[in-house]
This record gives C-alpha cells, structure tokens and sequence, in this order.
C-alpha cells in the first residue's frame, strides 16, 4: 500500500497545529462566533419589541381603514392627542388600570379617551395627580361601553374583564369571528377599535354574546395617547 498520501497528510497537521498563526486565527474564529451567539441572544429582547411595534402598526393601520368605512366623514385632525408614557407595573401585571406620566400638568381631566397610536381603544381616565393619572382599560370588569360590530355595526354592549365580551346582539343579526368591534358611545370618538369578535355563544334567549379578542396586551404597553379634545362625528 502506497504511504506517501498519509505521510503528506500527517505532515501537513503537523505544521498546521505547531503553526502559532494558525491557531491564533482558530481561536479568534472561536470568539467571534461567540460573540455573534451572545450578540444574537442579547439582541432577542429588541427584536421582540420590534414585532410587538410592527403589529400594533399593523392593528392601528387596520382600526383607522375600518373608521373611514363605516364613518367617512371622520377627521382625525379634529382630535387633539397628547403622548403619555405608561408606567410600569411588573411583576403584579394589574390589567385593569395602568397609571400613565402626566396629570394636572399636562391639563388631563378624568374620563378623557386613551388610545393605543390613534385608533385603538385602551380605556379613559379614572383619577388625575399632579404629575400622573390612573386610567380603567377595557380589561376592567366595570368598563361597559355601547359597542357596534363589522361594517353592518350591529348594535351589541362591550362589558370588559379578563376575558371581554359582547352582549346583546340580536338573535337575528350576522355576526363572523374576526369582525372588528368598535365604540358607538358619545363619549369617544366614534368607531375607535376595541378588539375582534372571537367566539359568539349561543343561547335560547333572545340575544346573544361573544368573546373579544383585543388588539395588544397590557405588557405591550409602553406609550399611549390620551385624547384632550375631539368633535363627535
């Protein structure tokens, strides 16, 4: 059997392990590969809050199409919004109220509108502080609001909680999953988003219900928008 191909083999190992550079360059290879993993991993948290932005986007592109369908004369420009960061809660996660940065300050008033960007429902002022206010959220299960569903706006009451709802719809009304629930109340400007219908559940009365899938969770949250003034269209 011919040796020589081993031999060349074998020799050329040799000069590549007791080569310094060679294993310099082998482990700086190593570390940046590292580094690129640590740096991958580190960066999973900016990543995640990335998603969550564009999906709200997404939502709130989705809320504002929605309003100009069923309410065409709708002018945002008529709305005065007033940028709030929110506070943060962790690790108790109260859904039903989150407290926001600015109060008597910044001119808010107990149940002015808050929004998630501009046209997706978070709840309205409960209480107002020198520098902070409290807001209800529709996650509350006190909030009630007359609500309508889809582009036919069925008539239906919104009623909050850990698992919202709408109730009485009529029997006879065409209601899908995935139609989008909007307010009807006014107290808001009308058809801002409050979730999607999920599940209607059937009864022997005369109306019936459904559970709302809402646009974002209250861990989403990191700046809202507090209505100070808008015209009912």
């Amino acid at each position: 059997m011919n040796k020589a191909p081993y031999l060349i083999v074998i020799t050329l190992l040799i000069v590549l392990v007791t080569n310094n550079n060679f294993v310099l360059d082998i482990r700086n290879l190593f570390a940046a590969g590292l580094s690129n993993v640590v740096s991958y991993v580190g960066s999973g948290s900016e990543l995640k809050e990335e998603i969550v932005k564009l999906k709200i986007e997404k939502e709130n592109l989705q809320a504002r199409i929605f309003e100009i369908t069923v309410n065409p004369n709708a002018s945002q420009s008529k709305r005065r919004l007033l940028e709030a960061k929110v506070y943060s809660s962790y690790p108790l996660n109260t859904k039903s109220e989150i407290t926001i940065a600015g109060g008597e300050d910044k001119g808010l008033k107990v149940d002015m509108p808050v929004v998630l960007e501009s046209n997706i429902l978070i709840g309205k002022i409960k209480q107002v502080f020198p520098d902070t206010s409290v807001v209800t959220t529709i996650f509350d299960p006190k909030f009630e609001i007359s609500a309508r569903i889809g582009v036919k706006e069925i008539d239906a009451l919104f009623k909050g909680g850990v698992e919202p709802k709408v109730e009485l719809i009529a029997r006879d009304a065409l209601v899908n999953s995935g139609e989008i629930v909007a307010v009807a109340s006014s107290d808001f400007p009308y058809a801002l988003k409050i979730g999607e219908v999920e599940i209607i559940e059937e009864s022997g009365g005369p109306f019936r219900s459904g559970l709302v899938k809402p646009s974002y969770t209250i861990g989403d949250l990191r700046e809202v928008m507090v209505i100070t003034d808008f015209e009912t269209e």
